[in-house]
This record gives C-alpha cells, structure tokens and sequence, in this order.
C-alpha cells in the first residue's frame, strides 16, 4: 500500500511538473511572437526576423502538435514572411534582397500549403484540441488554457486570406494561381456569410474568430483580374510583374543617414522608421567603414558605452586608440553630452538635424535652378543667376552646400519673385 501511495505520489508530481513545463513553453513561445511583433512595428526588422526564427525552433521542439498541420505554425510563418517582407522592403538590396526575398516566398509557400491541407480535408474552420488553445491544468479541470499566440482572432481563415494575399499576388500568373485565388475568395465570403465562427474539436462548442477586413477582397479581386488578363492576351507578363517587383532592385537606393556623430552618409540602405530620431552608429575603428542598418545592430564599448564596433576583430583592432580615450574618461564625456542633447524631446535630434540640412540643401538647389526662378526678371534674381548658378551646374542636385552670401542670393531672389512668378 504504502508502494503504491508513493507510486501514485510520484506520477502525480511528474504530471504537475509536465503541465508546469507546458505552460511555462506556451508562455515563451507567445512571448517571442510578441516581441518579434513589437520590434517588427518599431522598425526593427532584422531584429524581428531572428526572433521568429527562434519562435520557429522553439515550438517545433516544445508545443504540442506543432506539426506540418497546425495552424499556430502557419502563423509563425506568416509572421516571419511579413518581417521578411520589411527587410526587402526597407533595407536589403543587392543578394542580399534576393536572399531575403526567396525566404519570405518559401515561408509563404509552407503557410499556404497548411492552409491548403486543412480546408481540403474540411478543418480549416477547426481549432484541434491542445493546438490554438492548450491545456495547462490536467485532465481534471479543463477550464485553464493558455494559447500560444498574442493574437488569437487572427488565428485560422484571416491568416489563410492574408497569407494568399500576400504570397500569390507577384507569383507568375497561371491556372493553378487563377483557381487559387477564386476559391480562396469564395470561401472568405462562405467564412463572412457565416458570421466567421469556428468550431472546438471533441468540444461541440463555437467561438467567433477574427474578421477578415472589406479591403482585402478588394485588393483580391484585383489581383485575380490581373492574373486572368495575362492568360487571356490583355496584360504582358512583364507589365503584371512590373507591378510587383521594385525598381532598381539590383541597384543601392541613395539614400543621406544621419549617423549618431553627428555626420551624414549616403546610405545604400533604406531608413527604418526610428533611425531618424536615434541616429546609427558608425564603427569606431578608423580603418572600418560600417554602419548599422538599424539602431543598436553594433556591440558598445563595456566600459564607456560609447564606441561601438560592428565586430569582435574591428574592436580588438582599434583598442590601442580607443583605451587612451576610454580610460581618461574622453569617451564617458562624449556620452554624457549626447544623453543632454537628447534630453528634450522637441529638439532635433542627430539623425534628425543632418535630415533637415539636406532637405534645405535640396530646396537651395532646386529654387535656383527652376523654370520660374529663370523666368524672373527682377534685381535679386540677375544677382543670382550671377553668382550661384556657376556652382550649381553640370553637379548632381543636393551635392553643393551653398556659403551663407550664396543662400541669401537664393531667399533674396525668391522673395523677389511675384505671384504670377
């Protein structure tokens, strides 16, 4: 007797640590969809990407049923193809956005395919027991369920109509893209028509999911009448895809950074959209030329958290020079009096400040060389076309920064001008 009580004491324990564990999982593997989400809205996308990646791995090897069938899944997979989107879009040029690009289709193409298997075999409006939602309490009280997502309306049919959205609209159209997209259409209506509920397996019981937003249909039918133009002869496949594909996808867009010493860059890389507030860094080895893509991608200094360095090699490298200012406290200074420069919000900041100058440098250049400036037949505008139109010609627009008497000839002349000007 006593035996079978500490039996039965044991599987009881290991039971209690089994859900402990299990919920413990279901409580990381949604926090690192969250935090992908939070990083991905802030501009973050590498960031983003990395933790979905992670959130890929780690339910793969702790959640239950997180199988090649399973919903949570395909969601993870949108979301990492949605961060991926973001990084071809804001950054990745060149092989690298080819890169970027091939992994955001595959990661589209394994969704659809879950989404696919589950309304062929009549379950794409089933949540499975212990998949969307997971029992954390035993088998005695069935009330206590955690789910593995921060977002559970989106769960089912609205990730499936996004995820065709997104994946098949640059695809080459075809039948199989055509057929695709009218079913996927017609069972949105079905799903709408339905007051978009979803049944509980071995429960008998509903929920109602997310809805599905009135603009997708539209961007949907959109994108079926294209694909049926091509086949029919209306539309060149290289017109449809021209829709799709960026310009220059090959080439770096030029772009003026506002780096975090308070210089400017002419960036091959997009801005995210908090780099204009924090500024980037710029590798502090002397010999290296990097700059971060996106706030806080380099390492900083341990000691003085101010010099950062884009490796473990540019940091070694440049330590000679770098400890005579880190140990005299130069660099600790530096710090100190960017913090009290960013202190007021209403200010601008670095990144902000470079953005600025180059906007007005843009306006100097394009008020001087206008069709109206050059129509103007006034004192202000003989005195510039005298004295600055020399600097500005045959350069590139935005390359010359204007003296103070040559900026001064500019507003002169353009107060000058009359409203028929």
């Amino acid at each position: 007797s006593k035996k079978s009580n500490a039996e039965r004491r044991i599987k009881r324990e290991t039971a209690q640590s089994v859900l402990s564990s299990r919920e413990q999982h279901v409580d990381e593997f949604r926090n690192l969809l969250l935090t992908a989400r939070l990083e991905y809205s802030k501009g973050r996308s590498y960031d983003a990407v990395k933790l979905q990646r992670q959130a890929l791995k780690f339910g793969s090897e702790n959640l239950p049923r997180f199988d090649d069938n399973s919903l949570v899944k395909a969601h993870a997979l949108l979301e990492l193809g949605l961060a991926l989107t973001a990084v071809c879009t804001d950054f990745a040029v060149g092989e690298e956005w080819r890169i970027a690009n091939s992994e955001c289709e595959e990661c589209f193409k394994y969704a659809t395919r879950i989404f696919e298997m589950r309304l062929v075999s009549g379950k794409a409006v089933l949540f499975r027991s212990d998949e969307c939602w997971i029992n954390v309490s035993g088998e005695g009280n069935s009330e206590n369920y955690a789910s593995p997502v921060p977002f559970i309306e989106r769960i089912g049919p609205p990730d499936y109509i996004s995820c065709i959205n997104m994946s098949i609209s640059c695809q080459d159209p075809s039948k199989t893209t055509v057929q695709t997209l009218a079913r996927v259409i017609s069972f949105g209506k079905y799903y709408k028509k339905n007051h978009c509920v979803i049944r509980l397996e071995g429960k008998g019981g509903f929920c109602l999911s997310g809805e599905i937003p009135i603009d997708l249909f539209d961007k949907l039918s959109v994108t079926l009448e294209n694909h049926k133009a091509v086949l029919d002869g209306r539309m060149t496949k290289e017109e449809f895809l021209a829709q799709y594909t960026p310009k220059d996808a090959n080439k770096p867009e030029v772009r003026h950074t506002g780096l975090r010493q308070g210089k400017m860059k002419n960036s091959g890389m997009k801005l995210a959209k908090d780099i204009e507030k924090k500024g980037l860094f710029q590798c502090a080895n002397e010999g290296c030329h990097n700059v971060e893509r996106q706030p806080r991608q380099f390492s900083t200094c341990s000691r003085c958290k101010w010099a950062c360095y884009c490796s473990k090699e540019c940091q070694s490298t440049d330590w000679k020079r770098h400890k005579k200012e880190c140990k005299s406290g130069e660099a600790v200074k530096n710090r100190t009096v960017y913090k009290d420069q960013n202190k007021d919000e209403s200010c601008l900041q670095y990144g902000q400040t470079q953005q600025l100058l180059t906007i007005v440098r843009y306006l100097h250049h394009f008020a001087a060389l206008s069709e109206e400036m050059m129509s103007t037949r006034t004192t202000e505008s003989t005195m510039l076309k005298a004295m600055v139109l020399p600097q500005l010609k045959d350069v590139e627009m935005g390359t010359i920064q204007l003296g103070l008497q040559e900026v001064s000839f500019v507003w002169n002349a353009l107060w000058s001008m009359t409203q028929s000007d």
